[in-house]
């Protein structure tokens, strides 16, 4: 039992007791606090839930962002991830990742252009011909050089032979097609691959860039002379090593001829 006592007026001389039965007085508050623990735990897990499904709304795009930083080296294909517009941070984040990644890329690309370019003439150089010949099924070439280009050295120094390649560099741009392949494969010595384009057409192009050679000065005053060997695959070789090996030979025939020539190798 639960009792309590209390005097009544200092002039009487009686006092009232109050007694309850302990379990009226404790069932209640077990109830009550029974049924504030479920209303807590309840809001407790909804609190919980709506924290995970912010949590995850703000984690998501972090996480996705990050593997896009991680991947796009071994992955270049790989879709960048969208970023919610309430997400200014993340958004200015992924903006600068961006920037990041356009300057790395342009420097990785133009590292690697440069690696296949003769830095004087601006022509492909023998490390890409290998790579490119591969991708080709119908091709014809131009194998060239700069007659008597020693003398030119001997003569006028190696700053003006240095220019007399880049001058002929330029009169070939000039006599080529945008799909044409041009390489330095040697000190004085070219190679033009003509995709798609038959023997005759090829002797064209070889004669026009002889005779523009042939009567244009050039930065030794005077002009100077080329002999070339043409050919073409798969109609006179069944690979490029034999078409080059064969186009060689054309081209000395051309030297041992008198020079100045074109020369086609059967």
């Amino acid at each position: 039992m639960l009792a309590g006592y209390a005097s009544a007026a200092s002039t009487s001389k009686w006092g009232i007791v109050s007694q309850t039965p302990k379990e009226s007085v404790m069932e209640p508050t077990f109830e009550m606090a029974r049924q504030v623990s479920l209303i807590a735990i309840l809001f407790m897990l909804f609190v919980f839930a709506l924290s995970l499904s912010m949590l995850k709304k703000i984690v998501n795009p972090i996480r996705n962002l990050a593997l896009y930083a991680k991947q796009m080296t071994t992955e270049p294909s790989r879709p960048v991830p969208q970023i919610p517009n309430w997400y200014f941070e993340l958004k200015e984040l992924k903006r600068a990742i961006l920037i990041a990644v356009d300057f790395y890329q342009t420097k990785l690309t133009n590292a690697e252009s440069e690696s296949n370019l003769d830095p004087l003439t601006g022509f492909y150089n023998r490390r890409f011909l290998e790579k490119k010949i591969s991708e080709l099924d119908r091709y014809s070439i131009i194998l060239f050089d700069i007659d008597h280009f020693k003398a030119v050295n001997d003569q006028f120094g190696h700053q003006v032979g240095d220019e007399v390649l880049k001058f002929l560099s330029e009169l070939v741009k000039g006599e080529t097609r945008a799909s044409d392949l041009c390489f330095r494969i040697g000190g004085e010595e070219f190679l033009i691959i003509l995709p798609e384009t038959d023997i005759y057409i090829t002797e064209s192009v070889a004669e026009r860039i002889r005779k523009i050679t042939e009567y244009t000065l050039s930065p030794s005053g005077k002009p100077v002379t080329v002999s070339m060997g043409i050919s073409s695959y798969p109609a006179a070789a069944y690979s490029f090593s034999e078409l080059l090996n064969k186009t060689d030979q054309a081209l000395y025939k051309a030297k041992h001829e008198g020079r100045n020539r074109v020369v086609i190798a059967l």
